[in-house]
């Protein structure tokens, strides 16, 4: 239906593309990257710091991209979350591509969003930050505010929201090595340790 080559900086992989419709008509724009495009193939805009990730050496693109209701808040969404390496994360007014927040959290690899705090209005995004400072986790509010880090191992890249039963609280399982193997609560503190995982991950997974 339509091309784009994209110039300056690119989208680096494919979890770098979301859709979702920002403007309420009753179609989905396509964010790839720091540019959002309606359905055909028009940039409606570019990120209003997208030439600063040139300048940062480990940046050049965007890792990894969120975008939609995430404040659960009309006079702030919609909102993207942009995840540029090096650049750290930025959070974003999705109708128009300007910079609210800048969060420098060494090189900002992927995201994973979800509800793991109640108290907390809209969805909550954890970043992964890879290269040189394997395992850091961030977790940031739907408005932008940076809540916590963790670095419950030196391996991993990422965790996994899981709640379980109508009564369950959210949590947070980190499964990227033997020791990483545990819950934590929404608050950053670790609530139980997985011994039987890690043991499964010792004996054969590893």
């Amino acid at each position: 239906l339509w091309q784009h080559e994209q110039t300056g900086a690119w989208y680096g992989h494919h979890w770098a593309l979301e859709f979702f419709d920002v403007d309420g008509d009753g179609f989905d724009e396509l964010l790839a990257g720091g540019k959002l495009y309606d359905r055909r193939g028009r940039v409606l805009w570019v990120h209003d710091r997208d030439d600063e990730l040139s300048r940062i050496w480990g940046a050049s693109h965007y890792d990894a991209v969120h975008i939609g209701r995430l404040a659960n808040d009309d006079e702030i969404d919609p909102v993207a979350f942009l995840v540029a390496g090096s650049a750290g994360v930025y959070v974003v007014d999705a109708l128009t591509g300007r910079t609210r927040a800048v969060h420098r959290v060494g090189h900002a690899q992927g995201i994973t969003f979800g509800k793991v705090r109640d108290d907390i209005a809209g969805e909550q995004m954890l970043v992964a930050t890879r290269w040189c400072n394997y395992g850091i986790l961030t977790l940031f509010s739907g408005l932008g505010e940076r809540l916590w880090t963790i670095q419950p191992d030196y391996v991993g890249q990422g965790a996994t929201p899981v709640r379980w039963g109508k009564a369950g609280a959210p949590l947070i399982w980190t499964n990227t090595s033997r020791e990483a193997q545990a819950f934590w609560d929404g608050h950053g503190q670790r609530v139980k340790r997985l011994g039987e995982l890690s043991r499964v991950w010792s004996e054969r997974m590893g």
